[in-house]
């Protein structure tokens, strides 16, 4: 493992920090060895320094080792036994190497291959003697795993949220100053899924119908026998709004691992632990239907001489187009379990909060589109009428709001074990 960390006075080479691990005695405080391990310069630590940094994990072994570092068995095997087994193929993998982690399950040949194509993998780690959280703090959606291990973490006025990251929290010492603006302490949290895009209304046609044949004189000066002035074309009915797009599904929150090792008893506020997965995004709403196509002109009447014949009567405007149905909203997803070590003397002080994720509404519908117009009638020849005018077309249908997810994602279990 390796580490970079933002301390100005640091000074011993990457190759003294494993010597400083074997020099800790039995009696050293637990964030020592955990800093030691991480390859963090421990003599700034014992100095008072709070290092923000990375450290670099090499294996999944030593992943392990460091981010679920305080689970118990009973953490472990309630881990494994909360594994449906049904996720699809590309999350099974993933699955596997969590359990193997988090759980009781050991690596078989292709989850191994798997996990040495991602490690290397970088942590955010925060380490020091006493690291204070006076402001609310957030890690994610989908941030490098995030470690924060302290000799006392201290919260006056602060909070903790993970979204869609893993979070390990390793303190040897537990105090609350004052409760922050949030209603927890540590919230481990799911992604909300994305809403679907909006579609746009569709487009209008750029001409009307074409227009009715003008009637012509079988001779000159002669319109007997000539046709009446042809009749305009139709409109064309306006085209359909598109469906709003699909919501997206939540995704669930990672595991947590919280580790208390005591607890100040003179907090005036509880260490409360919150979760919720990740909700499904609403539909977007269907597009608005096109306008009907106007209705083409009346064609002219014969007009020579003294006789003529009667223009043509307009086209009628096309139908508007149907409004799009909305779209589906996404589903809201199941959790991941929130492993938790605390002292029983102070059991009290211990609150967990766990809440549902729900499922995306339903996207609005699509306003139907406007009639088109009829077409003018054409002009009669002499002493003849004007054809009439067309009549307009109908207005289109409504489209249908999108139907919401059907599935609620059950909160992943807080499981807490008394030390």
């Amino acid at each position: 493992m390796s580490s970079s960390d933002k301390n100005p006075n640091s000074h011993n080479p990457a190759e003294e920090l494993s010597a400083d691990a074997s020099k800790l005695t039995k009696n050293a405080k637990s964030y020592l060895k955990r800093a030691a391990k991480l390859g963090q310069d421990v003599e700034a630590l014992k100095a008072g320094h709070t290092l923000e940094g990375t450290a670099t994990i090499h294996s999944i072994e030593d992943f392990k080792e460091l981010m679920s570092d305080g689970l118990t068995d009973d953490h472990r095997q309630c881990f494994s036994g909360l594994s449906s087994g049904e996720a699809p193929a590309d999350d099974a993998m993933i699955d596997a190497l969590a359990d193997y982690v988090y759980g009781t399950k050991d690596l078989s040949p292709e989850a191994k291959s798997h996990a040495e194509k991602l490690f290397p993998v970088t942590v955010a780690v925060t380490s020091g003697e006493s690291v204070t959280i006076e402001s609310d703090q957030e890690y994610g959606p989908s941030g490098p795993p995030k470690l924060i291990n302290a000799g006392t973490l201290t919260f006056d006025g602060g909070s903790i949220t993970a979204v869609t990251t893993s979070l390990t929290i390793s303190a040897d010492k537990l105090k609350i100053v004052k409760s922050g603006t949030k209603s927890y302490t540590v919230g481990v949290l799911g992604k909300q899924g994305a809403d679907g895009d909006d579609c746009p209304p569709s487009p209008a046609y750029d001409k009307p119908a074409p227009r009715g044949k003008d009637a012509s004189a079988p001779s000159p000066g002669i319109c007997t026998g000539a046709d009446n002035g042809g009749t305009g074309d139709p409109g064309k009915q306006g085209q359909g709004g598109d469906k709003g797009k699909d919501g997206e599904d939540g995704h669930t929150n990672l595991p947590a691992s919280i580790t208390i090792r005591s607890m100040d008893a003179t907090s005036p506020s509880p260490f409360v632990i919150y979760t919720r997965s990740g909700g499904g995004g609403d539909g977007g709403k269907g597009g608005k239907g096109g306008p009907g196509q106007d209705g083409g002109k009346g064609g002219k009447g014969c007009d020579s001489g003294c006789e003529g014949t009667d223009g043509g009567d307009g086209g009628k405007g096309g139908n508007g187009g149907n409004g799009g149905n909305g779209g589906p909203g996404g589903n809201g997803v199941s959790g991941t379990q929130i492993s938790v070590t605390f002292p029983r003397a102070q059991q009290s002080l211990l609150q967990t909060i766990t809440d549902t994720a729900k499922p995306g509404e339903g996207g609005e519908r699509g306003a139907s589109g406007k009639a088109g117009v009829g077409g003018k009638g054409g002009e009669g020849g002499k002493h003849k009428t004007n054809g009439q005018h067309g009549q307009s077309g109908d207005h289109g249908d409504h489209g249908t709001p999108g139907t919401s997810g059907t599935k609620t994602g059950a909160a992943g279990n807080i499981n807490v074990s008394y030390i």
